[in-house]
């Protein structure tokens, strides 16, 4: 077997290390991505109690 790359593990992982700049840049889209789940969940939880809202309102023949 042949080895094309026969640098060190250490330096190969110091080549992949982020700079700070493109860690900020990841953590920021991260982030991003993280607030716009939770959007989604909180209109979908948002949705599903209005729909039982109007489920029992039906159930109740519209008296509370």
């Amino acid at each position: 077997m042949k080895f094309s790359n026969q640098e060190s593990i250490t330096e190969i992982r110091k080549k992949q290390q982020e700079t700070p700049e493109q860690k900020i840049v990841r953590l920021e889209a991260e982030l991003a991505a993280e607030k716009e789940d939770k959007l989604t969940i909180m209109e979908a939880t948002a949705q599903l109690y209005e729909e039982l809202l109007l489920l029992k309102e039906q159930m109740t023949g519209g008296t509370s």
